[in-house]
C-alpha cells in the first residue's frame, strides 16, 4: 500500500479552481510536482504561505508578485497550467502521465518500475510496421523477450534443456530461433544476406530488429523492399520451426520462395489498393458570415510538442470587416491545448461584444470534435472545456466548424505572433500593420491553393 501510494503521488496531479486554497509552493498541481522542488533557495515568510488562487486574476497568472526571478521552464509551466476564468471552478484529480488526464495502468506500471523498467519497451515503432497485424504482435513479443524458448524457460528454472531442438548446437534464444540456427541460415542467405553482412549476423536482438525494419534494400527475386520481407521471414521461420518442432513436419526446403511470393500478394492486394489516391489542387478561401452573424476565427500554435505556445483569433462582421482580434502568450504546452485556449480567449472576447450569432471556425478538427461531442470529457484541461461549454450558452446561435489552414490565415498569424510579445495577452481594436494584406484577401474573396489526396475511384 505504500509503494501504491507513492506511485499515485507521483502520477496524479491536481486542476486548480478559482478558489484554490492549495499552498502555490507546496502543493502537487503543476505538471513538474510541487514548486518548491524545482527552485533553490529560501522563501520569505509572507510568500511561503500563499495559496494559489493568490497568484489568479481575471486574465492569468500573475508572477510579477514573487520577489525572485523564477527559472523560465518554471515560468513557462505554470502560465501554461490552466484555472477557470469563466466560472470558480473546484479542485480536482487528473493523472499527470495520460494526455487526457485519466489514470491508465501503463504509466503507472512505468512509474512503479521507475529508471529500472527494460529499455526494451521502446518498440513502437514496430505497430507502425508495413505487415500484417499477427507479424507486428509476434515481432513485439520478440523485441520483448516473451517467446517461450527453451533458452528463456530455463532461466526461470523450469528445469528444462535449453538446446536447439534442431541444431541441438546452441542455446534455443530467440535470436538463435530466428537467425543463428544452421537451418534458419540457409534461409535467410536464400532471401539474398551475404555472409560479409556482419551486422545482420553479429548484432543483439534489439539492433537486429532495428537494422533490417530501416534497411533501404530491395529482394532481387521482385525488387521487394527488404523492411516488408524480413517481418514476413520472421514469421513464416517461426511457423515452420513451430511445425518441425511440435508435429515432426520436414522444414520446406522453399521457405524462402514462400515469403516472397506472401509479400508479394500482400503488396499488391493490400497496399497498392490503399495507396491508390492521387494529388488535386482545391481552391480554399476565408468565407463571409451570413447576414446578422458573426464569424470568430481561432488557431493555436506550439514551436514543439509540447513546446512554446501562443494562440490568436479574430472576429469579422457579414462583410468581412474587423471587429476585434487578440493573441496570447502561453507557455509550454502540446498544440492541442494551445488550440483550446485560443478558442477560451475568443469565447470570452465575443461575450463581451455581446454578439447574438455566432460562427466559430478553427483549423484543428480535433477540437471542433471535442464540442459536437457534449460527452467529451479530459481531466487535464478540464477548466477550459468547462468554460468554452458555459460560454457557448452566452450566444443565442452559435454553430461551431472546421476549416482548412488556408482560411484561416489571420487567426494563425496572430498565434504566431504571440511567441515574440511581451505582453501575455494583447487584444487588438485595430488590425496589427502587418495582418492587413491578409484580411483584404480575406474580404477579397481569394482562393488560395491546397493540395489534397484524393481517392482514385472518386476522381
Amino acid at each position: 500500500m505504500k509503494k501504491g501510494r507513492e506511485v499515485f503521488n507521483a502520477g496524479s496531479m491536481w486542476m486548480v479552481g478559482r478558489d484554490s486554497k492549495m499552498s502555490f509552493w507546496y502543493g502537487n498541481w503543476t505538471k513538474g510536482g510541487p514548486l518548491r522542488h524545482l527552485i533553490q533557495g529560501p522563501l520569505n515568510y509572507e510568500e511561503s504561505k500563499w495559496e494559489v488562487k493568490d497568484l489568479m486574476t481575471d486574465t492569468g497568472w500573475n508572477l510579477d508578485q514573487i520577489s525572485f526571478v523564477l527559472p523560465s521552464e518554471v515560468s513557462l509551466m505554470i502560465h501554461a497550467t490552466p484555472f477557470p476564468l469563466v466560472g470558480r471552478g473546484r479542485d480536482s484529480l487528473a493523472w499527470r502521465s495520460n494526455s487526457r488526464g485519466v489514470f491508465d495502468l501503463r504509466s503507472a506500471y512505468s512509474l512503479t518500475n521507475g529508471a529500472a523498467q527494460d529499455s526494451s519497451f521502446s518498440a513502437m515503432w514496430i505497430w507502425k510496421a508495413n505487415t500484417l497485424p499477427r507479424i507486428k504482435t509476434f515481432m513485439w513479443q520478440c523485441a520483448h523477450n516473451s517467446i517461450g524458448m527453451k533458452g528463456c524457460l530455463s532461466r526461470r528454472g523450469l528445469g528444462v534443456d535449453d538446446k536447439c531442438p534442431i541444431c541441438h548446437e546452441g542455446v534455443e534464444s530467440v535470436l538463435h530461433a530466428l537467425r543463428d540456427c544452421s537451418w534458419v541460415r540457409s534461409i535467410w542467405r536464400h532471401l539474398g544476406v551475404l555472409p560479409s553482412n556482419h551486422v545482420f549476423w553479429r548484432a543483439d536482438l534489439q539492433e537486429w530488429l532495428v537494422y533490417n525494419r530501416n534497411s533501404k534494400c530491395n529482394v532481387t527475386a521482385g525488387n521487394l523492399p527488404w523492411k516488408m520481407v524480413f517481418p514476413f521471414a520472421l514469421w513464416n521461420v517461426w511457423k515452420s520451426r513451430n511445425g518441425s518442432v511440435f508435429r515432426g513436419k520436414h522444414p520446406n526446403p522453399d521457405l524462402a520462395k514462400e515469403v516472397v511470393n506472401q509479400v508479394m500478394e500482400f503488396l499488391y492486394c493490400v497496399v497498392n489498393p490503399r495507396d491508390l489516391t492521387c494529388r488535386t489542387i482545391k481552391g480554399v478561401r476565408w468565407e463571409k458570415p451570413q447576414v446578422g452573424w458573426v464569424k470568430l476565427n481561432t488557431d493555436g500554435a506550439s514551436k514543439g510538442n509540447p513546446g512554446l505556445a501562443g494562440c490568436g483569433g479574430v472576429v469579422r462582421n457579414e462583410d468581412g470587416r474587423w471587429i476585434a482580434g487578440f493573441a496570447r502568450r502561453i507557455g509550454m504546452t502540446s498544440s492541442f491545448v494551445a488550440e483550446l485556449w485560443g478558442l477560451r480567449e475568443g469565447l470570452i472576447l465575443c461575450s463581451s461584444l455581446s454578439i447574438h450569432s455566432l460562427v466559430i471556425e478553427l483549423d484543428a478538427k480535433a477540437v471542433v470534435d471535442v464540442f459536437l461531442n457534449p460527452n467529451y470529457q479530459n481531466n487535464a484541461v478540464s477548466p477550459i472545456l468547462e468554460d468554452c461549454r458555459n460560454l457557448l450558452l452566452r450566444f443565442q446561435q452559435v454553430q461551431i466548424r472546421h476549416c482548412f489552414r488556408q482560411a484561416n490565415r489571420c487567426a494563425d498569424f496572430l498565434a504566431r505572433m504571440s511567441f515574440d510579445q511581451v505582453s501575455d495577452f494583447i487584444s487588438f481594436i485595430c488590425p496589427p500593420e502587418d495582418i492587413r494584406n491578409l484580411l483584404e484577401e480575406d474580404v477579397a474573396g481569394l482562393y488560395v491553393n491546397r493540395v489534397c489526396s484524393v481517392s482514385v475511384s472518386a476522381v
